[in-house]
């Protein structure tokens, strides 16, 4: 009856914003493709830089995510004026992980890496999805260079990477509702 009905139209508006199985399956696979490519691009930048730089902001979000977790960096907080810490919630679990400063410098420009290879994911699904962009080749090459593209740089620690996935995610929920206010 009714719950039949209700699954039915949650699958037809599945199928409306991400397309049928087979597109999703391809876009998938580029997704994947358009992150790892993004990701290992940015990691080999940083390799090739070579050294571990610290810029008083970078020790301010370090300082808040290291007392999230428990530790006492209090010697060294009167020497910064940093004001954003929002990142610094996601940046907490590495600090209980290990203790090691090389693992955790690593592991946060990882993950920094890894919210901008995000971003390009996003990028591609705006660029197929709702500009209508049908050369895989042409929407991945678009969507690297977008991410490549960014304010960030991955020889430091920021809160960029976070605010530039927010604002491919806050284009893309936009896209999305203009989308279905269209489709009414």
């Amino acid at each position: 009856g009714q719950v039949s009905v209700q699954r039915q139209q949650s699958t037809v508006c599945f199928r409306n914003v991400w397309g049928g199985s087979m597109k999703n399956k391809i876009h998938g696979r580029d997704g994947a493709m358009v992150f790892f490519l993004t990701f290992m691009i940015r990691l080999w930048g940083f390799i090739l830089n070579g050294r571990l730089k610290l810029i008083p902001d970078e020790m301010g979000m370090l300082v808040s995510a290291a007392g999230l977790a428990g530790r006492d960096w209090s010697g060294i907080v009167h020497l910064l004026n940093y004001y954003g810490f929002g990142y610094a919630v996601l940046l907490t679990p590495i600090f209980l992980l290990t203790k090691n400063p090389y693992i955790i410098y690593w592991s946060i420009m990882t993950a920094g890496a890894a919210l901008l290879s995000l971003s390009a994911v996003v990028s591609y699904h705006i660029l197929t999805k709702y500009l209508g962009i049908e050369n895989r080749i042409y929407a991945i090459s678009v969507s690297v260079s977008c991410s490549m593209l960014s304010l960030t740089d991955m020889r430091y620690i920021n809160n960029e990477p976070m605010l530039v996935l927010i604002c491919w995610v806050l284009l893309w929920l936009i896209l999305l509702l203009v989308k279905h206010d269209n489709d009414r």
